[in-house]
This record gives C-alpha cells, sequence and structure tokens, in this order.
C-alpha cells in the first residue's frame, strides 16, 4: 500500500460521508487522502482527476444507483477497487455488485475503522478476498436470520394492532351519534361513519385535517372554546352549536367532549355529536303550543272578567234607555254607548273562540257542499279583480265541526287571501282527504294520527317572511295599518280549529303566495280513528335512484329516509344547480323537487332542463301550493301536495316510475 491512500467516497447522504470520514480517519490517520462527491456524475468525474485508489460507492443514489454508476467504471477502470456500500441488507444487491465487478460489498450497518481498514485493504491488495466473501456471506446471513424473526414478531404484532383497532373502529362505527377524535393540534384523528352522514364529509377526505373544515360553521368558535376546555382537563356535557354541513345547510347539534389521556399524556379529546335539529324543531312547536295555550288561558280568563262587565254595562244602558225614553239627547248618548259595549262583547267574543271556550255545536258536516255555498258568497262579495277557483274532491270524508264557525272561518281566510291581493290575482279554495301518519304527527304535539279532510285556501298575493308566519295566529298581532283589522280574525280561526280536534298550518313564500290548511277529523261514530299501519301495503322500489333536491335541510333528510325505506337509492342536493352538477355524473331515474327553493331556477324550471338533457328521467315534484295554485308548473307534470304521507309519496314514486 503506499504511503498516502487516496479514497473516493460517492454518497449523496452528508451524514453517511461524514460517519465514512471519522471511520477512515481513524483506520488510516495522516496516510489517507479522502476524496468526497455526492452524486454519480460528480464521483465519475472525480475518478479521472484525483486517481484513487479504492471508490466507496452508495447502492442508493438519486437519478442513477450504485449498479449503474459501477457499469459505468468498470470500462475505463478495470482494476479499480470498488467497495458496494447499502443500508439495505439485501444479498441480492450483493451477489448484484460482485457480478457487475465490485470487489467487496458491505452494509453501512457494520461499517466500523477496523471492518472498513480490512476491507479496502483486501479489495486493494486482491488478497484473502474468497475468505472475506464467505465471513461477509456469514454475517449476511445471520443479520438476515434475525431480521426474519425481527419481521415477524413484527407482523405478528401489528396484526394484533390492526385487530384491536378493527374492533374498536366497527364499536365506534355501530354508535348512532357522530364520533369524532381529535389531537392537541385539532388534527381529525378519526370520523365516524355517523359523523359521515349527519355532516356530509367522507372519512378520507376529513382525516387529518385541521379545524378550518368548520372555519364558516356559526358554531366555529363554540368549538374551539369546547377544545381548549378539553385540554384543560375538563369534560364537557350536552353542549349545543349550529354546525354547517358539506352542502352548506345547518344543523343543531349537542356535543360531548372528553380529554384523552395516553399514559398519563393528554394525547388529544373525544367528540360525541348528536343531530338534534329535527328535535330542536319539535320542541319549538311544543314551546309555541305552550305558548298559545298560556295565551288562550289569560284571554280565555280575561274574555269571562270582560263579559260579566260588559253584561252589566249592557243591561244598564238597556234600562237607562227605558227609562228615558223620549228624550232625544240622552237617547243618543245611550245608544252610542250601547253600540260600543256590543262591539266590546263581539271583541270577547273572538276572544273566547281563540280560547277554545266558544260554545260550539259540533255536527256531521259536508265541507265540499258548505265551500260551495260560500264560494257563490265570495263571488258577489271578494271583487271582481280576485279569480275564484274551486277544487273539490269528490270522495271527501264528511267531518265533525260546528257548520256555522267553519263558514266563518273559511270566509275569514278568504278575506286575508284578498287583503294580500290588493291588484289582484287568484283565490284556490281546495279540499281532499289526508290521512296523517305519525311521521307528519310527530312534528305537531297536539295532533293524533287519524283521517282528516283538508280544507285549503291559497292566494297568490304578497306572500309573508318566516317571523310574521310565525305569529300569524297570536291575538291583536297584524300587519295592517291602525284601524284596519283588530288582529283577532285568524286567532278566531285557529282556537276554532284547535277545539274541533283540527289542525292549521300555513306555507307562504315572499312574493309568490300564502296556503293556509284546515285538518278536520273525519265524521266516524267512534271520533277520529288512530290509523293502523300501512306499511305492508307500501308500493315499494326495486332499487332506482331518486334524486331529492329540498333547500331544507331538515325535511330533505326525512324524504331521504322515506326513499330509502321504500327500496329505493338516493342522491341529494339542497338546489337546482348542484342537481344538475350531480346528475351530469351520476345518473338517476326520478327527480324529486320542491318547486319553491332559491337561486336562479325553481323547482319547475330544473325539471324542464332535466328532461330537456335526460329525456327518459321521470319528474315528480312537490310544493306548499296546490297544483293550479302554482303557475310555474308545468300542464301534466306530477305534483305531490305538501304536506303528504309515506304511502302518498310511494304512490307517486312508483306512478311515476312506471310512466
Amino acid at each position: 500500500m503506499e504511503d498516502r491512500l487516496t479514497v473516493l467516497v460517492i454518497d449523496d447522504s452528508a451524514d453517511d460521508r461524514m460517519l465514512y470520514r471519522r471511520v477512515l480517519e481513524e483506520a488510516f490517520g495522516a496516510a489517507l487522502n479522502l476524496v468526497e462527491e455526492g452524486s454519480g456524475e460528480g464521483g465519475l468525474a472525480a475518478i479521472e482527476k484525483a486517481e484513487p485508489g479504492c471508490v466507496l460507492l452508495d447502492y442508493s443514489l438519486p437519478g442513477r444507483n450504485g449498479i449503474e454508476i459501477l457499469k459505468r467504471i468498470r470500462p475505463e477502470h478495470p482494476h479499480l477497487a470498488v467497495i458496494m456500500l447499502t443500508g439495505q441488507g439485501n444479498e441480492a444487491i450483493a451477489v448484484q455488485s460482485m457480478k457487475e465487478g465490485a470487489q467487496d460489498y458491505i452494509t453501512k450497518a457494520t461499517i466500523t475503522a477496523e471492518t472498513l481498514s480490512r476491507v479496502i485493504r483486501m479489495a486493494i491488495d486482491h488478497s484473502g478476498l474468497q475468505k472475506y466473501i464467505e465471513e461477509q456471506h456469514e454475517t449476511l446471513a445471520a443479520t438476515n436470520r434475525s431480521l426474519s424473526q425481527e419481521i415477524a414478531e413484527r407482523r405478528e404484532a401489528e396484526e394484533e394492532l390492526r385487530r384491536s383497532q378493527a374492533l374498536l373502529t366497527a364499536t365506534l362505527d355501530a354508535s348512532p351519534f357522530a364520533i369524532v377524535i381529535r389531537d392537541t393540534d385539532f388534527k381529525i384523528l378519526f370520523w365516524s361513519r355517523a359523523a359521515e352522514k349527519m355532516f356530509g364529509y367522507k372519512a378520507a377526505e376529513i382525516l387529518g385535517r385541521s379545524d378550518s373544515v368548520f372555519d364558516e360553521s356559526p358554531g366555529a368558535r363554540q368549538l374551539q372554546a369546547v377544545g381548549r376546555r378539553t385540554f384543560a382537563g375538563e369534560t364537557v356535557q350536552a353542549i349545543e352549536q349550529e354546525r354547517r354541513r358539506s352542502d352548506g345547510s345547518v344543523i343543531q347539534v349537542r356535543l360531548t367532549a372528553a380529554p384523552i389521556y395516553i399514559a398519563d399524556r393528554l394525547s388529544g379529546f373525544v367528540g360525541i355529536i348528536e343531530d338534534v335539529t329535527e328535535r330542536s324543531a319539535i320542541e319549538r312547536q311544543l314551546v309555541q303550543a305552550q305558548k298559545m295555550e298560556a295565551i288562550g288561558n289569560l284571554t280565555g280568563g280575561m274574555a269571562h272578567d270582560f263579559n260579566n262587565m260588559l253584561s252589566v254595562i249592557i243591561g244598564n244602558l238597556d234600562l237607562i234607555r227605558e227609562r228615558t225614553k223620549g228624550t232625544a239627547a240622552t237617547d243618543e248618548l245611550v245608544a252610542d254607548a250601547l253600540a260600543a259595549g256590543l262591539r266590546g262583547a263581539d271583541l270577547t267574543h273572538r276572544l273566547l273562540a281563540f280560547a277554545r271556550q266558544q260554545s260550539l255545536q259540533p255536527e256531521r258536516v259536508d265541507v265540499n257542499e258548505r265551500v260551495g255555498g260560500i264560494t257563490k258568497l265570495l263571488d258577489r262579495t271578494i271583487g271582481e279583480e280576485i279569480e275564484i277557483a274551486v277544487e273539490l274532491a269528490t270522495d271527501l270524508w264528511p267531518v265533525t265541526a260546528d257548520p256555522a264557525q267553519l263558514e266563518s272561518a273559511i270566509i275569514n281566510l278568504a278575506n286575508n287571501a284578498r287583503d294580500a291581493m290588493p291588484k289582484g290575482g287568484k283565490l284556490t279554495v281546495a279540499t281532499s282527504n289526508h290521512p296523517l301518519d305519525k311521521d307528519y304527527t310527530a312534528q305537531h304535539p297536539d295532533l293524533i294520527p287519524g283521517d282528516y279532510a283538508m280544507i285549503e285556501v291559497t292566494d297568490s298575493g304578497t306572500g309573508m317572511p318566516p317571523e310574521v308566519a310565525a305569529r300569524i295566529f297570536e291575538p291583536f298581532f297584524t300587519t295592517k295599518k291602525a284601524g284596519e283589522g283588530t288582529g283577532l280574525g285568524l286567532s278566531m280561526v285557529f282556537g276554532f280549529v284547535k277545539q274541533s280536534a283540527g289542525h292549521i298550518d300555513v306555507y307562504s313564500e315572499l312574493g309568490i303566495g300564502t296556503t293556509f290548511r284546515l285538518f278536520l277529523p273525519r265524521h266516524t261514530t267512534a271520533g277520529v280513528a288512530i290509523m293502523p299501519s300501512v306499511d305492508e301495503e307500501l308500493p315499494l322500489g326495486r332499487g332506482q335512484t331518486i334524486l331529492v333536491v329540498e333547500d331544507h335541510a331538515g325535511l330533505r333528510r326525512l324524504v331521504i329516509r322515506q326513499v330509502l325505506s321504500l327500496g329505493y337509492r338516493f342522491l341529494e342536493a339542497d338546489g337546482a344547480n348542484a342537481a344538475l352538477a350531480l346528475l351530469a355524473s351520476h345518473p338517476a331515474d326520478l327527480l324529486f323537487s320542491d318547486v319553491i327553493m332559491p337561486g336562479p331556477l325553481n323547482g319547475s324550471e330544473l325539471a324542464r332542463a332535466v328532461q330537456n338533457r335526460w329525456p327518459q328521467m321521470r319528474v315528480v315534484l312537490t310544493s306548499g301550493f296546490t297544483a293550479k295554485g302554482a303557475a310555474s308548473i308545468d300542464p301534466g307534470t306530477r305534483v305531490l301536495a305538501k304536506p303528504y304521507r309515506k304511502l302518498d309519496l310511494a304512490r307517486a314514486l312508483r306512478d311515476a316510475l312506471r310512466g
């Protein structure tokens, strides 16, 4: 060996090159002339310049591996000692290296000053090569045996871990509540199937993301606050928040969160989330019913007291009129006072009607006959600028109600419709049979399932915003100018319907119109019959795909549940544009869409666009207005009027798919 040994190291890892430098300096000391290159091309150039006695060549180089560099070295430098280095411990690489002309092969894990010195000397001197190869093979075999045992043990441990994880995931996915686990950086580590359904995000697109996915949610700040509290070791119980789903709709959720500790170290927190949107809506309905009940009790009590006082006032005025008869000035004063007292008595009568404390005389009533008589009267009184349309069901059930109060209620609704159409319009009065099932009555605590006849009064007037529609049945609430109304008309209708064991609701859209629906119980000898289950009679689907388009998130989820239970598959969208984009890549057999929706296209326009592009698709529209009352609906289009039962939906889907 020469006084100074030039060794060329070709390795892209600076850390590895530093290791070789230290080991080589320990092995050769001042006799070492070390040249380092970080790439194969640089190493080839250095061979020409430095003329090394030995090359330490890393197998794993970027671009070209060590074997390819070795193939380029051998034609020009057939006698240059080349030692292949690798961190992989792969015997196949060793064999390939030796076949391509490497003098030796060594794994990085076995490098020491003594080993490297010996290997380099043997490579340069070409002595003891066979013995060294045998030793190296034996070492490699032992390493492989040890590695194989370690791999087997690791695989067994990993398999046990996978089984545990699968069991835990299956348990969490079985929960009806959404379960979300986050780490201390707020990144999502687990997203259950219930969370996928609740929020509309698949686990694959949500895992690893931080809270940015909910940054636009109304409850985003609350969620951050919950995280801070759990990180402080607190368990947060039943916090209600608003969250935004992937489709943009907002739901009400109830969150319980608790910190997660692993080996006494805080690792994140778990959130258990319940969707309480529908429950909150029902609770609001119950609160509203209780509020109306409380107002009714108050007004009823006041009306009775006023009646007592008015009885004294009116009775005494009658006596005064009899005793002072003949005095013109006195007669005029008494007459004015008596007229005012009688108007007060009429107001108390209306208050008693709202409080459901008026005297009713219920009997069997033919609703069509009453509606027919009233609409003839309306033709003469409501004004020529308003068109009146009547749609009477031929098989309408009789109802149990006070006929006079029923007529008064319809006239009251017609007068309200007239006031909502100051420039004219269309008034539609329709009747139909409506068996109300548990799906519908569950949203109205004061209503029981059974058979009802429905009277629907629809106008094409100005409509009402939601905040007004929510208060229209309250006594003395009115949107009319001062002096133009008492605010008791709809309160009387409300009281009469409730006292008759019925139900009234309102559906209104600004600029489109308003529909009032009166549900009165079917006349039977036993009263209102509880409906038997009709599940076995439901027309079921055969796996066809229904695209449900509805901007109201709670109603859309209800329809989807019904569609699935009827044997159909579903797609969902919250508007026309989203529906058209979805259909471009996901075919459907039938479009089921609400008519009134926000955005550039309503349901009718969506139906036209769908049938123009996909003529084979069937269409069923649904609306709070009657088919004739919604002017935008094309003639011949199937329309399912809200509210509808599951059986009505099943029949509409079946009939449409049959063509």
